[in-house]
């Protein structure tokens, strides 16, 4: 009798083992329309959902298993990361047990290539991009002709010996030159955020010509530039009270747009805060009435 007892323990266990969990994309919120093939969750291979933004999976797995998400084709690095059974910006349960999926329909956004992996997700670690060449002081220096009168040369020497202030111009110069643009940042601080910051990119994936990071407890205005998505330090959970408020124009003056701050730690903004004149942070329970 004991003998029978072992030899279904290993044949329920053995089952288990070489069971695998399979993902099925979709393009809709019901994982009824434009089914991809399957996709097994033990094979680390890159692929592409072909645009379907909506996962559905099927079988039981013993391995813990995340899906990777890049900007780009080939998986060549990550820039979001959803856990085991989870939608986008979700957290998975701890690597433990069988991971038995609920035939749920789960959003996981917008990427250009995908992987499995197994244990946890690792952090972020696509480079920024820039379709643009940050001019140096020496760049400026040579776009400007200056001319020099001979008795003057002597005193210009003399001027560009001494080291040039290093304090930033006063906020009130600042906002003088750009009306109604905050200044209140630290100019020297890109890269991803910090907690407590974020930052606006072009592309929908938070890696190209992405703007300095600001602080969201301020309220300030800041000029728009082609955006399509924000960055924050590890996304924002549903207790976030943080709204993005967009303008058309650049003074912030009105409100054509808004959103709560809730997501991933990359989001893409909704067409209707993408590509604003201007925007703020602010936090409040809701969105205000659109009133530009």
């Amino acid at each position: 009798m004991m003998n029978k007892i072992l030899l279904l323990a290993a044949a329920l266990t053995g089952t288990v083992v070489n069971a695998t969990t399979y993902a099925t994309f979709y393009s809709d919120s019901d994982c009824t329309k434009d089914a991809s093939v399957d996709f097994s969750v033990n094979n680390p291979g890159c692929f592409s959902a072909g645009g379907n933004r909506y996962v559905k999976y099927h079988g039981t797995n013993v391995q813990c298993f995340h899906l990777v998400k890049s900007p780009s084709p080939d998986c060549p690095c990550q820039f979001d990361c959803i856990e085991g059974l989870n939608a986008e910006g979700g957290k998975g349960p701890t690597c433990a047990g069988v991971m038995i999926p609920s035939d749920q329909c789960l959003y996981i956004g917008q990427s250009e290539s995908l992987r499995f992996v197994g244990g946890q997700c690792s952090s972020n670690d696509c480079p920024d991009r820039s379709s643009r060449s940050i001019p140096t002081l020496e760049d400026y220096n040579e776009d400007q002709v200056d001319i020099i009168e001979p008795e003057a040369e002597a005193e210009e020497e003399k001027r560009s010996e001494t080291p040039a202030p290093t304090e930033q111009e006063p906020a009130a110069e600042l906002t003088a030159e750009q009306p109604g643009v905050s200044h209140a940042y630290d100019a020297r601080d890109f890269g991803k955020p910090g907690i407590g910051y974020f930052r606006m990119c072009k592309d929908k994936y938070c890696t190209l010509d992405c703007s300095i990071n600001f602080r969201t407890t301020n309220p300030g205005c800041f000029a728009g530039d082609g955006y399509q998505s924000i960055q924050t330090s590890s996304g924002m959970d549903s207790t976030s009270t943080l709204k993005l408020v967009g303008t058309p124009h650049d003074s912030c003056s009105c409100q054509d747009s808004c959103m709560a701050m809730v997501g991933p730690e990359c989001i893409e903004l909704p067409e209707a805060l993408k590509n604003r004149g201007s925007y703020r942070m602010v936090s409040q329970s809701s969105c205000d009435e659109n009133n530009c």
